[in-house]
């Protein structure tokens, strides 16, 4: 039998859990599968770990760039594919065994072409969000009525190569930042059965190096309206209006995430408010509007925003929406 599924791992100085990575899928159920990690430039033991276990096991391939980011590290990958199914995984997180025991099931339709696992999300190693939803097959209207915290990622999930490749899906290297979520938003609409297991099989590792901690993130942030327009200019795919409804759905929960950060984190009232201003101006120069939605702590923190509130008054309100 040859090789069913394709993982993907984009590696970047990861010498701390690029071992755990790769064991966790030497303790897979189901054997028929091959590994890409693809060294994004590092500077560390991530390499020399990688090569050591290779040489172990054929299923493992080490493939080496200079650094480009992520999205052009996946894109690298997905030209080395073999699988009828391809899987990202990163490589600070793990897998469990029965993350393909879906291929040891008889009942999984033949049109599937979307697998997609719940996950624990870990932070010094405890669990402290499960995300996952019940066992079902369904299409692809169905999914956009599902929990967001399922679609937003590539990891954690199985697509059809097929349609990946005979569609020519790639990362858009452009983007530093949504570009996960545009790739699954560009690949749904050409699925047909999408199965959801029902199964946590994902562990996400939340590091300190990770996005949410990062100093780049309000930068990133910043960027994200313009590239939503840049993403949709040149994808007509992405004008639907059930996929818009669920970009917006990301920008809110992003938008969100960046204000709460601010006035949980100890910022400084000038950095709040320099960050306030551009992130208006990222609002204005996008075009994009924010209809009164369901207002909730995080719908009604991005709907100031969006209609372009003077700091002084958005942060009183921040202070007691995002309070402590």
């Amino acid at each position: 039998m040859g090789t069913d599924v394709s993982f993907i791992i984009p590696m970047y100085n990861a010498a701390s859990s690029i071992e755990r990575c790769l064991r966790s899928l030497q303790k897979l159920n189901y054997v028929f599968w091959e590994a890409i990690v693809i060294d994004d430039g590092s500077s560390d033991e991530s390499l020399q770990i990688s090569y050591t276990i290779a040489r172990e096991d054929s299923r493992i391939q080490v493939l080496r760039k200079t650094n480009g980011g992520v999205s052009s590290a996946r894109n690298m990958g997905l030209d080395y594919v073999k699988g009828k199914w391809i899987s990202f995984l990163d490589s600070d997180d793990s897998i469990t065994p029965t993350f393909l025991d879906c291929f040891l099931e008889s009942n999984m339709p033949i049109d599937t072409s979307l697998i997609v696992h719940g996950y624990n999300q870990i932070n010094e190693n405890k669990i402290e969000l499960v995300v996952n939803s019940q066992k079902k097959f369904c299409y692809m209207e169905e999914c956009y009525e599902l929990d967001d915290l399922l679609f937003r990622t590539p990891w954690g999930k199985l697509f059809k190569a097929e349609i990946v490749k005979e569609n020519n899906l790639h990362f858009c290297v452009d983007m530093r930042f949504g570009e996960d979520m545009f790739f699954i938003l560009e690949f749904l609409p050409l699925s047909h059965t999408i199965y959801l297991t029902g199964m946590v099989a994902y562990n996400y590792i939340v590091t300190k190096g990770s996005l949410s901690k990062s100093s780049t993130y309000y930068n990133d942030i910043q960027q994200l309206l313009p590239n939503v327009l840049t993403a949709k200019k040149h994808n007509r795919r992405l004008l639907a209006p059930d996929i818009s409804v669920k970009i917006e759905s990301f920008l809110l929960f992003w938008c969100n995430e960046s204000i709460k950060y601010l006035y949980k984190e100890g910022v400084s009232y000038t950095e709040k408010k320099e960050f306030y201003n551009e992130l208006l101006s990222s609002f204005k120069i996008s075009g994009f509007y924010l209809k009164p939605l369901q207002f909730g702590k995080a719908k009604l923190g991005c709907w100031l925003v969006a209609h372009f509130l003077p700091f002084a008054v958005a942060n009183i309100l921040f202070e007691i929406i995002y309070k402590k």
